[in-house]
């Protein structure tokens, strides 16, 4: 028994031991902060809808988006009512959607009937959208 407890205490102290290493050079300095992350926050009234067939459509100037967003990067945009709780999109909410499209400087977004059979009557009123771009 007392072998074994030596045996068991030899191992430990090895691999205790071998686990430890000289400390290397130190690297480069990495890069700074989120300089390739922007966001804008825009609030809506019911006049900006434009009504498309059977939805309605928001688009937003947003110069955040660029070329290299578009190839290399997404967007995303994100729904409130009152500014402190978001919802990412797409969002259905009682039968009906929002979604969102992106181009180079712009993005438009979408409410509709879930289904796509109805209007949704009246335009989305006093929602804010939170809108990311993001690129390497």
């Amino acid at each position: 028994m007392k072998n074994i407890n030596s045996a068991y205490l030899f191992m430990l102290l090895f691999f205790a031991l071998a686990g430890c290493a000289k400390e290397g050079a130190i690297g480069p300095a990495g890069k700074d902060g989120n300089a390739n992350v922007k966001s804008m926050v825009v609030a809506t009234t019911g006049s900006q809808w434009v009504a498309v067939g059977n939805q309605y459509k928001f688009t937003v100037a947003d110069s955040a988006i660029t070329q290299n967003v578009i190839d290399k990067g997404t967007v995303s945009v994100a729904l409130s009512l009152s500014g402190t709780a978001w919802s990412n999109l797409p969002r259905t909410n009682m039968g009906f959607t929002f979604l969102y499209a992106y181009s180079l400087g712009a993005v438009d977004i979408y409410y509709y009937s879930g289904d796509g059979s109805t209007s949704p009557g009246l335009a989305p009123n006093g929602y804010m959208f939170k809108i990311v771009a993001i690129t390497e």
